[in-house]
């Protein structure tokens, strides 16, 4: 077993996982028939890393995107704000 870090909601969780494929990580499960596990490395809900610093940059990474994308919108609001205050009536004949 290897250990594997999985990011779900900007937290990092450390599992023990019995093997990897290119795009799953297989888990021990006890519960259920067979004993294992399978997820996706990859969802919109979680990430799996081979490394805690990985884990951590794709946490960082993702609070960048977020906020890049929310300077943007706040950029085109400021641009709306401008026009509409600059907003002229039509010369009325």
């Amino acid at each position: 077993m290897t250990t594997m870090y999985r990011v779900r909601w900007a937290r990092i969780e450390a599992f023990e996982v019995l093997r990897t494929t290119e795009k799953q990580v297989v888990l021990p499960n006890p519960h259920r028939k067979g004993g294992e596990e399978r997820e996706a490395k990859e969802t919109e809900w979680y990430t799996w890393h081979e490394t805690w610093e990985a884990a951590h940059a794709r946490i960082v990474a993702d609070a960048q995107k977020k906020v890049d994308n929310l300077r943007q919108q706040l950029e085109r609001a400021n641009g709306e704000l401008s026009s509409a205050k600059g907003m002229k009536p039509p010369n009325a004949k």
